[in-house]
């Protein structure tokens, strides 16, 4: 496709201006400094370019995912009518190929449309917002500038730097976050549209609206993209647990505690919490949870003794604890257990997952080398996860991942050596993933045993 570029910002515009090519570009894996020779990225500043990169080289196959209208040798000329209409006919995440498409030929005809995504008020999933906010920097019709300047305060992170890069980009200006003073700049070039410095609610939650806390987090992910490392920069942008109380795992806990404890690392959304779970395994409430402050939720609860306890601070189908940015906390599975006689005729032995069959048993001797599959039997069905803990010369090589045969039975695939000791750990302390359908985790069972010099041939 040929490059096209816009010259930005009418001609009465004293400052000094970026060509912008209106197409978008994608990093090569291979060339990690070729992005800083690219147009789109010499009006930014460090930060800017960083996260600008970040974005293109983590979401790549989203941005470079354009709708195939009319067939691939469709030129951009046949699909920009057919992308347009589906602007107005598609919803949420289907929208973002004909957003990117339109970006990406440069679709002045597509930025009302886009406009309208960006600054929409709807509290939802905002990856189509930001996603229009870089659009329209592409595209560079510099008439959206007083509408991306309130974008800058947006709670969410995404939608906040895509409207820096992108005021940027229209404006070859570098005013970073401060959204008042990109206002009075545009104002004094005599901008058109011009900004309106009333602020717009974006959110009825003021903890995502502090601008103290979306300072803070944007420094911490700019700081993790700085360090080189894009995982860490990932990981510094999720909410992380810093203590719980009683402590996930332990096997001595008052069975008179009335509240179970969370605390995260940051601010988050009080009005919302997914403490998961059901059955047996999760504790009795005697409240609602609360949060008491910012960072701590806690859930009254009447324990029993000798009882185990299995939970989850958010899960798959419910990740309600987020941060004041809208980010949610990484699913954290959440076991422990009560100490002193059983109060009912269920016991915690009952709750945690017991192991029934080994294949080779624990302390076996001459085990048929030829044996090409480890495998363990619970007295329940079991989640999906697994651990065959150990490493070093004990742990046998293995040729596949491990599956589950049945809900009950799992197989590691193994190549075993003639006249060899192994040992294996059906859990261990710091993997406890053999858990039941409620989530209790089996307790670490080691596993060893010593093959015959030869094969019998049976084993396979």
């Amino acid at each position: 496709m040929r490059m096209r570029y816009a010259i930005i910002l009418a001609a009465a515009m004293t400052t000094a201006l970026c060509t912008v090519p209106a197409t978008a570009y994608t990093p090569d894996a291979e060339d990690d400094d070729a992005w800083r020779m690219d147009p789109q990225y010499t009006c930014l500043t460090d930060a800017q370019r960083l996260y600008a990169q970040w974005t293109e080289q983590h979401f790549r196959q989203v941005l470079n995912r354009s709708a195939d209208a009319n067939g691939p040798q469709a030129t951009p000329t046949e699909r920009e009518p057919v992308w347009l209409q589906m602007l107005d006919g598609l919803k949420g995440r289907d929208l973002c190929e004909p957003i990117n498409g339109l970006a990406a030929i440069g679709s002045r005809d597509a930025v009302p449309q886009l406009l309208a995504i960006a600054v929409d008020r709807t509290e939802e999933d905002n990856r189509t917002r930001w996603m229009a906010v870089r659009a329209l920097g592409l595209i560079g019709d510099e008439s959206v500038v007083p509408d991306l300047i309130h974008l800058l305060y947006h709670y969410n992170q995404n939608t906040r730097f895509w409207a820096q890069i992108s005021l940027a980009r229209l404006t070859g200006v570098r005013l970073g976050p401060d959204w008042q003073a990109w206002g009075r700049w545009w104002n004094e070039q005599g901008g058109n549209p011009p900004f309106h410095a009333e602020r717009v609610q974006w959110t009825t939650n003021p903890q995502w609206a502090d601008p103290a806390l979306q300072e803070e987090s944007d420094q911490r992910f700019i700081e993790g993209l700085r360090s080189g490392d894009s995982g860490a920069a990932d990981q510094a942008s999720l909410p992380r647990i810093i203590r719980l109380e009683p402590a996930d795992g332990v096997n001595d806990v008052d069975p008179l505690t009335t509240e179970l404890v969370v605390e995260f690392d940051r601010d988050m959304q009080t009005g919302g919490y997914s403490w998961c779970g059901g059955g047996p395994a999760f504790p009795q409430t005697t409240g609602k949870p609360q949060w008491r402050s910012p960072r701590i939720c806690v859930l009254p609860v009447q324990l029993e003794p000798h009882r185990a306890y299995a939970l989850s601070i958010n899960c798959p189908s419910a990740r309600n604890f987020r941060s004041a940015d809208g980010v949610a906390a990484e699913p954290h599975p959440y076991t422990f257990r009560t100490t002193g006689p059983a109060s009912s005729g269920v016991t915690a032995d009952d709750l945690v997952p017991q192991l029934v069959r080994t294949v080779p048993e624990d302390g076996a001797v001459d085990v048929d080398p030829g044996l090409m599959e480890i495998t363990v039997e619970f007295d329940r069905d079991m989640g999906p996860g697994f651990s065959w803990c150990g490493a070093g010369p004990s742990f046998p090589a293995t040729t596949d991942r491990p599956h589950w045969r049945t809900p009950r039975i799992c197989v590691l695939p193994v190549q075993l050596e003639p006249d060899h000791s192994y040992a294996i750990g059906i859990n261990c302390p710091s993997a406890r993933n053999f858990r039941d359908s409620d989530g209790v985790p089996a307790d670490p069972v080691p596993l060893t045993f010593h093959t015959a010099a030869e094969s019998t041939g049976k084993g396979r």
